[in-house]
């Protein structure tokens, strides 16, 4: 019954944890370049520190989710969970700081870069969600997944 219950739980942390990225990534990074009256300088301020601070939101719920799922996950959902964790990994060491940079340029006045680290960050939160929903799939079945390297053989 208790694991069950921790199988229950660590499978709703996956579902928030995607409403998390919907509603942060998806929905009020963009949104707030809607808002009327606020300078461009400001609004990257505050997708900044948005995104500097979400990560580690995202790392604080990956060691609840580990912590509830670890003694539930197959071989399948643990290669899973590693490819979350690289994912958060290259978000926040690889992408965010040379983002940091092009605000820093943008605010000081030099032409606005590329946007291909944003968009390479929004690939990255979908690979999570998409790995999310594996895992919670993975942890709410009773039966064993074929493994991952039996599907990569196929």
């Amino acid at each position: 019954m208790f694991n069950h219950a921790l199988r229950e739980i660590a499978s709703m942390i996956a579902a928030i944890w995607i409403g998390l990225i919907i509603g942060v990534s998806f929905y009020a990074a963009p949104i707030k370049f809607t808002a009327e009256g606020v300078g461009l300088d400001a609004l990257l301020l505050i997708g900044q520190v948005t995104f500097q601070n979400f990560t580690w939101v995202e790392f604080g719920v990956f060691g609840i989710l580990l912590l509830t799922a670890l003694s539930h996950l197959n071989k399948s959902a643990f290669i899973c969970m590693g490819l979350l964790a690289v994912s958060l990994l290259v978000q926040k060491l690889v992408i965010l700081p040379p983002l940091d940079v092009d605000l820093n340029n943008v605010v000081s006045g030099q032409p606005r870069p590329s946007g291909y680290l944003h968009i390479l960050y929004g690939v990255l939160d979908l690979v999570k969600m998409s790995l999310l929903i594996i895992i919670s799939l993975l942890l709410r079945t009773n039966e064993q997944p074929a493994e991952v390297t039996e599907v990569l053989a196929d």
